[in-house]
Order: structure tokens, then C-alpha cells, then sequence
């Protein structure tokens, strides 16, 4: 009975390693400085908690919300974050999770290799699901933040 066990989870394996991997950045500090604008009046509880981005569980990049990242631009309320680069994909789908209105996501157009020209701010782009949220992003290389 180990025996059968023992091919099952080898054949299990085998299609793990075999299943499709978005190829990786040849630059291993590479990551994206975002900030997530909300319309004024939402109150301070409705700040994102975090996010993810990535095709599935084992390629996905955590969402860090940066502690002092908290402020108001333009009327809005404004939370910094920043999420590590590893995949070579384009577009990039960001999941920004609330702790009290679930979660809004940004379809990022980014090229799936950034470049130097990658590292200014954008302007802000409406999320895809919730038009009070907007986001603006900028790569960074070297791991600053």
C-alpha cells in the first residue's frame, strides 16, 4: 500500500513541476512603490490591509503596506505600499485586499521586463472593479522602496 502511495505522490510531482511558469526577472531586486488613492471621506478602518499579485498561490507577490505610507494628496486619501517584481508577465493583475469592503484590483499595464524608463510615478488609473479606488505605481530597482 506505501508502494502505490509512494508512485501516486511521485506522479503528483512530476505534474506539479510540469504545469506552466511565467519566466522570471534576471534582476533580483526589483520591486514596484505603489500608492492607493481613496475618495475623500472614507474613513481611516478602510485602509488596505494588503494584497497579492500574481497567477497563483506559488507565484504570488505580497502586497506590503508601508506603516507611516498613510496621507492625503489631492483630496484623497492616500496609502503607500510596495510588492516584490520576480515574474517576466504583462499585463500584471493587483489584488489591494480591505478589511472592510473585500478586495479591488488594478490591471497594471507594465512591460513584462521594466526598464529604467518604468521608474517614474504613473498617473493614476481606476481600478477594474471599483471606480472610487485609483492607484499609481513606479518600479525600483536596488530594493529602495
Amino acid at each position: 500500500m506505501a508502494g502505490i502511495a509512494g508512485v501516486g505522490a511521485g506522479v503528483t510531482y512530476m505534474r506539479y513541476q510540469d504545469l506552466p511558469r511565467e519566466p522570471l526577472l534576471a534582476r533580483k531586486d526589483v520591486s514596484l512603490a505603489v500608492e492607493i488613492r481613496m475618495l475623500p471621506g472614507m474613513a481611516a478602518n478602510s485602509v488596505p490591509t494588503g494584497g497579492r499579485m500574481g497567477s497563483g498561490p506559488r507565484d504570488a507577490a505580497v502586497l506590503e503596506i508601508v506603516a507611516r505610507g498613510v496621507g492625503q494628496s489631492e483630496g484623497r486619501l492616500v496609502v503607500a505600499g510596495r510588492i516584490a517584481l520576480r515574474q517576466a508577465v504583462s499585463p500584471r493583475l493587483l489584488e489591494v485586499q480591505f478589511a472592510t469592503q473585500g478586495s479591488v484590483n488594478f490591471m497594471l499595464p507594465l512591460a513584462a521586463v521594466p526598464g529604467e524608463a518604468d521608474t517614474a510615478w504613473t498617473g493614476g488609473q481606476t481600478a477594474a472593479n471599483d471606480r472610487d479606488h485609483q492607484i499609481r505605481y513606479r518600479v525600483r530597482f536596488g530594493g529602495a522602496g
